[in-house]
């Protein structure tokens, strides 16, 4: 009996907070919420910079991402004033961010539209556009649309399009991740390594990355991997992927660095650019299974594996 109590008890705290109906601002009704507690978004424009904190809760739209938008231009000049987003709290998976546009970061630091650190909540039905990580300080930067470092997050049913990275996953960076991401679809992004998603590794984390449509990415500089770049990523799944016109110096669709157990599964990988392996690079470095492959940088997977080019 004193357990049904506790239960019941709890979920009665939960609590759902109104904005604009009970607080002017999104970071205001965070601020008054409790774990476990729903933020309960109107359509409008919210031009904030937002921190979780410790809190573990959901932030959610009542109309979806086209009708409520997060944006980082506090003073309308069209510059961003800082990260959009960020979550750093520990959250798990009972923290959920849904129905956003989240636009206009521009951080000297990783992930300007969406940075998580050590957490696991999940991102979905989002669409994060046109944010920038920059590197005033000279710094390498990360992640332009979402950085997500350690943690085990998913990322799922998002449009991220538009971002850029002064260096590596202008769509979505990772380290030490993991995480799902996710049926989203990655576009038009532009970064110097992993244009569209740039997985970088260390330790034994495993990233999932899977049904995600990829297209249109560049990367430019010492450019690798316009569509998917992995470095050190042990155990990375790439599986169920279409990675196509995408551009590169080096991998155009999918650029693997460093032997590292990445495996890439049942993934379409074509009509990407690059001067050196238009489709892919670095084959050696992972084990390709049934992809469907433009072209395999005379790599030899064509023809093995249950991979083909048709």
């Amino acid at each position: 009996m004193t357990v049904g109590i506790a239960c019941v008890a709890m979920i009665a705290s939960a609590a759902t907070l109104k904005v604009p109906g009970d607080y002017a601002t999104i970071q205001a009704a965070i601020n008054a919420s409790a774990n476990g507690d729903t933020v309960l978004v109107a359509p409008g424009i919210y031009r904030e910079i937002i921190d979780f904190g410790l809190r573990r809760i959901s932030l959610v739209s009542t109309d979806g991402a086209d009708a409520t938008v997060i944006d980082a231009d506090l003073d309308e000049d069209g510059v961003g004033n800082g990260r959009v987003m960020y979550i750093g709290g520990g959250q798990t998976s009972t923290t959920v961010v849904e129905g956003f546009t989240i636009r206009n970061g521009r951080f000297d630091g990783y992930g300007a539209g969406i940075g998580t650190n050590s957490t696991s909540p999940v991102i979905r039905r989002n669409k994060i556009v046109g944010n920038a990580t920059l590197n005033p300080s000279g710094t390498l930067r990360h992640g332009g649309g979402i950085g997500l470092r350690g943690g085990s997050a998913v990322v799922q049913d998002n449009v991220i399009s538009g971002n850029y990275a002064h260096n590596s996953g202008a769509g979505i960076y990772t380290e030490n991740f993991a995480g799902v991401i996710e049926n989203n679809v990655i576009v038009a992004n532009d970064g110097y390594w992993g244009g569209g998603i740039g997985l970088w590794g260390g330790g034994t984390t495993q990233p999932v990355v899977r049904n995600n449509l990829i297209y249109g990415n560049v990367s430019h500089g010492d450019a690798r991997g316009g569509g998917i770049m992995t470095v050190n990523a042990p155990g990375a799944l790439l599986v169920n992927n279409t990675v196509a016109g995408n551009s590169s110096v080096s991998g155009g669709g999918i650029a693997v660095f460093t032997a590292n157990g990445t495996i890439v599964r049942n993934c379409i990988v074509w009509g990407n650019t690059a001067t050196t392996g238009p489709d892919v690079h670095g084959t050696a470095n992972a084990q390709w299974f049934f992809n469907d492959l433009g072209s395999d940088n005379g790599g030899g997977l064509i023809g093995a594996n249950g991979n083909i080019s048709a």
